[in-house]
């Protein structure tokens, strides 16, 4: 395992209560899952102050942003209703450390995006910024897996 592959472990240590890791399958279930509980509880809470924003939208500003807090809400449902990054990635062979690598590449990119979310911005480039970014991530984890 690499050194910032060891780092971003610790990162997720501590910004997820009962993180435990990659090293063997069953911690790696248990991590993908709490990955996904808690990018979704972080979505969840910007949609939830995108809703208490909306009553200083003007009435187009209101349409489009509740289109966005739909789509946010979609992908909220889609990442947790994701299959355990898990199935192959056990036998432990060259290919399948490189897709684990992959996977962990991929929860790092998800992380980040999450941590830098700022709750309090409803602009609406960047909240589709934001949707877009969380999509690409969740189109690329899907590959990863299939």
């Amino acid at each position: 395992m690499t050194k910032e592959t060891s780092n971003f472990i610790k990162r997720i240590g501590s910004l997820i209560p009962g993180f435990s890791g990659y090293e063997n399958d069953e911690q790696l279930r248990n991590t993908d899952y709490q990955i996904r509980l808690f990018t979704k509880s972080v979505i969840e809470s910007y949609i939830y102050a995108i809703e208490r924003s909306k009553n200083k939208l003007n009435n187009d500003d209101l349409m489009e942003i509740d289109e966005l807090q739909n789509l946010l809400k979609l992908f909220c449902t889609k990442i947790s209703n994701q299959k355990f990054g898990y199935i192959a990635l056990f036998d432990r062979g060259e290919k399948n450390e490189k897709l684990l690598e992959e996977l962990i590449k991929n929860d790092e990119k998800l992380i980040n995006i999450v941590e830098k979310i700022e709750i309090e911005s409803m602009d609406i480039n960047y909240i589709k910024n934001i949707h877009l970014e969380l999509e690409k991530i969740l189109t690329t984890r899907k590959k990863i897996l299939s």
